[in-house]
């Protein structure tokens, strides 16, 4: 299913969202065998535009006409934001997205609405997330239940960096961060923040960066391993000690198992 610019246009973005939110809650009634994969959808779908939305914004789409000649620079954007092939989400959800498709939209349409708007419609679908019954499933469908885990994370991040107090210097810190532009001390900086809240802000908000993008190329990889193996010399392959390193080692371990050690490790 080629993604058209008409499915970005955020009014017709919530339309979408208010029609599909209601059919998954009509179907909460009774019981589903596809329920899981029915909200894995939806949810993907959801992030997919909301992240759209975000990258129109940023990007300074103001009409329909503009979203059309831009549609790769968002399609990269939203690939970026939601960590979703936004050609492939749309294909999933073909049968929901068929009346609104080739929806007549002028080229003059305004592509973005209220970002107020479209956070009132992503907190009222995450409100409805049938938490208890999605658990029920996990171990019948654990992959569609990860999908759904991955994908809330992602619009409770949109809610997080669209209520920050900061919002505006988060939302472009974020964004460079994510496409590889800032590193986190960078962002640390611009936020100051130190570098481990700083890490712990951008994964709240959503922020985070692909397997691709954190891969080392060979060259990379050679001159890391060399520096690690000058700082071993110069230390005599003695143990580090600085609680600084210690700390910052076990609030990354820590975060791999989704618990923040802050509290209990800083002086």
């Amino acid at each position: 299913m080629t993604i058209g610019f008409s499915l970005y246009e955020t009014n017709t973005q919530l339309e979408v969202l208010a029609t599909q939110e209601q059919s998954l809650r009509v179907r909460l009634r009774t019981a589903s065998e596809t329920l899981l994969e029915d909200w894995a959808r939806t949810l993907e779908l959801s992030l997919v535009f909301v992240t759209a939305h975000e990258a129109m914004v940023s990007l300074g789409v103001m009409t329909c006409a503009d979203a059309a000649r831009r549609l790769d620079e968002i399609n990269r954007l939203v690939e970026t934001l939601a960590h979703l092939d936004p050609t492939k989400v749309f294909e999933e959800n073909a049968a929901a997205l068929a009346p609104f498709r080739w929806l007549p939209i002028a080229a003059t349409t305004p592509a973005t609405g209220d970002t107020a708007d479209v956070v009132r419609a992503v907190q009222s679908l995450v409100l409805h997330v049938p938490d208890q019954r999605l658990e029920a499933a996990r171990s019948a469908a654990p992959e569609l239940a990860h999908r759904c885990r991955l994908t809330l994370d992602g619009l409770r991040g949109f809610l997080a960096r669209h209520t920050h107090p900061a919002r505006d210097v988060m939302a472009v810190a974020g964004q460079a961060y994510a496409e590889s532009r800032l590193s986190v001390d960078e962002v640390a900086a611009l936020l100051i923040l130190p570098v481990h809240d700083a890490v712990a802000l951008l994964e709240e908000h959503g922020f985070r960066r692909s397997v691709e993008a954190l891969r080392l190329d060979p060259a990379a990889r050679k001159a890391r391993i060399a520096e690690l193996a000058k700082e071993r010399r110069l230390r005599s392959g003695a143990p580090i000690v600085d609680p600084a390193w210690v700390e910052r080692e076990v609030m990354a371990s820590q975060r791999i198992e989704d618990i923040d050690a802050r509290p209990w490790l800083r002086r």
